[in-house]
């Protein structure tokens, strides 16, 4: 049903790639991170509440077809349907159906409470191709922990010593994330960088409340701030906006990769352990879900997931294994 090419998975059949990488006819995206969602394609394919913050990062005037979760559609006669994924706002799964089989490609997904992206659905199927962004027992998820409270706690008592808290999480998804969670503790508007407002925008369009925001570049260069709380990509760490947080600062990073203390940075006094993406359990709990004959692997398919599904009897392979060993076997299709 699905190959491998050198700009991502691709449909013969249905002559679509998914989440591809160069300039194609047909885009079926799984979500609008920029590793997901680029342009150049003739026709993108995106769920409905995903299509502004596809166009968001590809520009307004790009062609979309939007479908609502579950809802069946054709590509050139194969039958495909949108299922959530739970990673941010409008990230899908994709079914696709065709004489008796079912192919389902995860995206990226987690498995955890959101209240600013829809949940997580388990789909059955025969083939499934999943992410493994944290695909080793190394990285373990504490879902009995609190994330806005811990980092409205932190915030709190830095604003209480006059000292500004700078959070570094991704714009897209993090963010929103962390400003859905905090609405909860707190009515104070937060600052964020730039690149996130529109994404915000765009989530409250669809209905997520998240809290007020303030853009970093609506600060007047004589305004000092005290005791606030930003959120930005690591980016600033390098950029001049960063002189006007100040020197009380406290830095802390958003991110899976914080169950490694080692990755918090010089600059980082504090990690908060948040991520969009399933962890080891979430990933083999899933994986069992599915039912699935054939399991699939990105990002790490050569690594220890692959190792353990196979140790458990399921037949399990690098997403590699997708490539036609004769580029020349698509004209069969």
């Amino acid at each position: 049903m699905l190959v491998m090419t050198l700009e991502g998975l691709y449909c013969p059949l249905g002559n679509f790639y998914i989440d591809p990488k160069g300039k194609v006819q047909n885009a079926v995206i799984t979500h609008a991170h920029s590793d997901h969602a680029r342009k150049g394609a003739a026709h993108y394919y995106s769920t409905t509440s995903g299509v502004s913050l596809l166009k968001s990062r590809l520009g307004k005037n790009i062609v979309v077809k939007a479908f609502n979760y579950g809802e069946k559609f054709l590509i050139n006669g194969i039958q495909l349907s949108f299922h959530p994924a739970g990673h941010i706002l409008g990230s899908a799964q994709i079914c696709i159906k065709h004489n008796g089989e079912t192919w389902v490609v995860s995206g990226d997904y987690k498995r955890q409470p959101d209240p600013t992206c829809e949940a997580f659905e388990v789909i059955k199927c025969d083939v499934f191709i999943t992410e493994a962004t944290f695909g080793t027992p190394n990285y373990s998820w504490d879902n009995n922990i609190d994330n806005g409270k811990k980092i409205f706690e932190w915030w709190l008592e830095n604003s209480r010593k006059g000292l500004n808290s700078l959070l570094l999480a991704y714009s897209l998804g993090k963010t929103q994330r962390i400003l859905g969670l905090l609405k909860k503790y707190t009515s104070r508007s937060i600052y964020c960088h730039a690149s996130a407002i529109s994404l915000n925008e765009c989530y409250r369009a669809e209905g997520i409340e998240l809290l007020n925001t303030i853009s970093l570049n609506e600060i007047p260069n004589n305004k000092e701030l005290k005791g606030e709380l930003i959120i930005s990509p690591p980016s600033i760490l390098k950029s001049k906006q960063i002189k006007i947080l100040g020197p009380n600062l406290r830095i802390a990073f958003v991110s899976g990769w914080m169950s490694n203390s080692q990755r918090f940075g010089p600059l980082c006094e504090q990690g908060f352990v948040l991520s969009d993406h399933a962890d080891w359990k979430d990933l083999l709990l899933t994986i069992q879900q599915t039912g699935a004959k054939r399991i699939f692997v990105q990002h790490r398919g050569n690594g220890t997931l692959v190792k353990h599904l196979k140790s458990l009897g399921i037949h399990a392979y690098p997403c590699e294994e997708l490539f036609p060993i004769d580029s020349r076997q698509l004209c069969l299709f």
